[in-house]
């Protein structure tokens, strides 16, 4: 399971995640992994994955791919990952179909979030949803609002949004979604777990925040 957080106001927007990979073995057993889940895409986008482990990897191998091109155009960026993404998911389904067709549709729902400065006003930062329920494609692809969460919180939801009326500051803001992704793993541990990965967005590109440092308003 995975709990993702990306919310955004004027200056600029905010994506954090936990680290918990469940990956289905042979035989129905389930191994519990920590690994990064959240990836700069371009110059000045990152993407999250959930559901299906080999979301990471496709992650994974998205940022490398798009790494030397440094696209800051947004939909250029957002038109080459969505195409990446559900080539790359079509060869994982056509490789391990037999295998999948066993599996619960519990490991085949595949989730992607993307968000990215855009630079149109009056909204210059943008967060899409791609996902297949059951390994149906092409992705179902959403745009999302100023907040959003997966699973769904709506209360946390909320929260945030009131702290992005009241203008909170963007860092501020970053400190809400990892104060948020340790509660819930206290209250889940078996579903989230740390380390809490949190990416700011900006004007000016990707700033990745490491366990532990503060993201309080800088002085």
């Amino acid at each position: 399971m995975t709990q993702a957080i990306v919310c955004c106001n004027q200056e600029g927007l905010v994506l954090g995640t936990d680290s918990l990979v469940l990956r289905e073995l042979e035989g129905g057993q389930v191994e519990r992994l920590i690994e990064r889940k959240l990836f700069t895409i371009g110059s000045h986008a990152a993407v999250v994955s959930a559901g299906a482990a080999v979301g990471v990897e496709l992650s994974a191998q998205l940022s490398h791919w798009l790494e030397r091109r440094g696209l800051m155009d947004w939909d250029d960026m957002l038109a080459l990952s969505r195409d990446f993404l559900a080539e790359g998911y079509a060869r994982h389904l056509r490789a391990s179909h037999t295998r999948l067709e066993a599996r619960s549709a519990e490991y085949r729902h595949l989730c992607f979030i993307i968000g990215g400065y855009s630079g149109r006003a009056p909204s210059p930062y943008e967060a899409i949803l791609l996902q297949s329920e059951a390994g149906e494609l092409p992705f179902q692809e959403t745009r999302l609002g100023r907040v959003f969460t997966l699973p769904r919180r709506t209360a946390l939801e909320g929260r945030i949004a009131r702290q992005i009326i009241e203008g909170l500051e963007l860092r501020a803001l970053a400190e809400t979604c990892r104060a948020s992704l340790e509660g819930i793993a206290e209250r889940n541990p078996e579903a989230i777990a740390a380390p809490f990965q949190i990416a700011l967005v900006t004007a000016s590109g990707v700033e990745f925040l490491e366990e532990g440092q503060s993201v309080g308003t800088a002085e």
